[in-house]
């Protein structure tokens, strides 16, 4: 069976519907999907907010998503409203502006997304890759996990450039478009690792080249 993301989100949202009626607040899709940089074997990356998020309802959600084929593609994340407006600042920035709206609208939690949503976004972004990023350098030393890292600067980028300009770049080629020295260099190792054509040997470069920059980002917030 072939498979069409827009028709599968089409049907899963119906289902939705047809669950939770007016207790479905948004739909929304993210990852390269929303970007639409997929491929064939890109997961569909859902954001859903309920009204209420209990017991029930995660059944009912699963229950719905089990009916669908490809079911074993979809991913994401589900939430309660009420949890949602209290959410960590830095994590709704990064909602609110690399999700695609499929239902509804993310509007009630922009108040709480704003500049210092991005510094604590940016900042804690960059915290996590140097942590990671020295600990799989010293004791895992995987490729799989350090191509995972890259893939959270790719991420941690788009928020550095919505601070220098005051637009949020979703797709890896316009952010690569408008990067220069090491951002550039960070972005284009990132496509590498998409690519599969990052090299084993290389790893230990390819660590310090990551612990570099996101030390940078640190020490500029």
């Amino acid at each position: 069976m072939d498979f069409d993301a827009h028709e599968w989100c089409t049907e899963f949202l119906r289902k939705l519907k047809e669950a939770f009626g007016s207790g479905l607040v948004f739909a929304g899709l993210q990852g390269s999907r929303g970007r639409g940089e997929a491929t064939e074997e890109s997961d569909i990356d859902l954001v859903v907010v309920l009204k209420e998020l209990a017991p029930r309802e995660l059944s009912l959600y699963a229950e719905a998503l089990a009916s669908m084929p490809f079911a074993e593609k979809a991913c994401g994340f589900i939430c309660g409203e009420e949890e949602l407006c209290a959410w960590s600042a830095s994590e709704l920035f990064l909602l609110c502006h690399d999700t695609e709206p499929l239902y509804g609208s993310l509007d009630f939690i922009v108040p709480l997304a704003g500049g210092g949503a991005a510094d604590k976004a940016l900042k804690d972004g960059a915290c996590t890759i140097y942590h990671g990023c020295c600990h799989n350098r010293l004791y895992e030393k995987s490729m799989d996990m350090l191509g995972a890292l890259y893939k959270s600067a790719f991420f941690t980028m788009r928020v550095k450039r919505w601070r220098e300009t005051g637009r949020f770049v979703k797709k890896l080629s316009e952010l690569a478009a408008g990067a220069e020295g090491d951002d550039r260099k960070i972005l284009d190792t990132f496509a590498d690792f998409r690519t599969g054509r990052a090299r084993e040997e290389d790893f230990i470069k390819l660590s310090e080249a990551l612990i570099k920059w996101s030390a940078g980002v640190i020490r500029s917030c």
